[in-house]
């Protein structure tokens, strides 16, 4: 009998320019003023790019919103199981079940 094995959960882009601009932060801090100037500006673009993605995301999101308040509700159920099943970490899982139990409340107040 084989045991299934939890996924791990994979970092994302936006995780490895977090992790980047924590350690280019680190390394400012022993570094000569021409380095630490150099580290600022990358940090800046870190961010940049960072602040980016999210707006990325948002408008993406926005118009997967805007797809299932216009979709059945035989699209909406599936598209919700499949969304479920894509997660790979137990504390995604638990926000789902939060908002689902959230949206339950609202539906049957």
């Amino acid at each position: 009998m084989t045991t299934a094995t939890p996924k791990q959960h994979t970092a994302s882009t936006l995780d490895h320019l977090q992790h980047a601009a924590t350690d280019l932060d680190k390394a400012r801090g022993k570094a000569s003023q021409d380095v630490a100037d150099n580290i600022d500006a990358a940090l800046t673009r870190i961010r940049e790019a960072a602040d980016d993605m999210r707006s990325r995301a948002k408008e993406q999101t926005d118009d997967w919103q805007q797809t299932l308040e216009q979709a059945g509700d035989d699209l909406r159920v599936e598209i919700g199981r499949r969304s479920v099943r894509a997660q790979t970490s137990p504390e995604a899982l638990k926000e789902l079940t939060s908002e689902i139990r959230k949206r339950q409340a609202e539906l049957t107040a």
